[in-house]
């Protein structure tokens, strides 16, 4: 459960239309939307966790009751029941804030850590190099790309427009073949990479799927490094594609990149 509230952070804030930039300015613009339209309270509750997390660290947790934050533990604050406080959202900042300030005045040498969220948190690259297992897929997909298109001609130009191309193809083939599912992968991420800055990650598990429940453990994905930018993984998508045999779902993902 908690697992998917992280992962599904993303395009819940971004439909929210305001900035990612976790200030108190849009906190106030958020409280303002949330008392003109309820409906919102679950979105704002995770824009605002994810602004007290950027002050005070920690992680979440979703619970049966609604999401909790747990600040960094050096706090040693109680977990914030914060669908509670999105009509008081500057006042929860501003208070976690104030607590920040005294600790650190108290331990200078101490900063928050926090858990990372998906498509929200930006990644530092040169703290975090490519896994080595995605440098070698990497290597191994660029190398086998010419006779990728040789066994399925195609316009394969790495343009927008190619991915009707690719949908079709992945709809009529499915996914039963590794060696053409590997090829789709990697050409529809780098359709992102070239056109829209996003950038090659992997995240390795020994954890099977079926514990982990974590869609972005142990398969290449896509990110935009900006909080603001799209993050998707390729084999996910073409499996919508299969699912629901409609056109339009390839150029539809590759939208959401800004």
């Amino acid at each position: 459960m908690t697992s998917a509230w992280r992962e599904e952070m993303q395009p819940r804030l971004v439909a929210l239309g305001v900035p990612l930039d976790f200030t108190p300015d849009t906190l106030a613009r958020l409280e303002g939307m949330v008392a003109e339209q309820p409906r919102l309270a679950l979105a704002v509750a995770g824009y605002l966790g994810e602004a007290l997390m950027r002050v005070g660290g920690g992680h979440w947790e979703m619970t049966d009751g609604g999401p909790l934050v747990h600040f960094d533990p050096a706090l040693e604050l109680p977990p914030l029941a914060v669908l509670d406080r999105v009509t008081r959202a500057v006042a929860a900042h501003e208070e976690i804030t104030r607590t920040v300030a005294d600790f650190k005045a108290r331990n200078p040498e101490w900063s928050p850590t926090k858990e990372h969220t998906p498509a929200i948190d930006p990644i530092d690259d040169s703290d975090h190099p490519q896994h080595p297992w995605l440098v070698s897929w990497l290597a191994a997909r660029a190398e086998a790309f010419p006779q990728w298109t040789v066994d399925h001609p195609g316009p394969w130009d790495f343009t927008p427009e190619s991915l009707d191309a690719l949908e079709k193809l992945v709809q009529t083939l499915g996914l039963e073949s590794e060696e053409f599912v590997e090829g789709a992968v990697w050409y529809l991420g780098e359709v992102a990479v070239r056109h829209r800055g996003a950038r090659w990650k992997y995240y390795y598990d020994e954890r099977p799927y079926s514990e982990t429940g974590s869609v972005w453990d142990n398969n290449p994905f896509v990110s935009q490094p900006d909080p603001d930018g799209h993050a998707t993984v390729p084999i996910f998508v073409l499996k919508t594609v299969v699912r629901l045999g409609e056109p339009g779902v390839l150029r539809d993902r590759f939208a959401r990149f800004r």
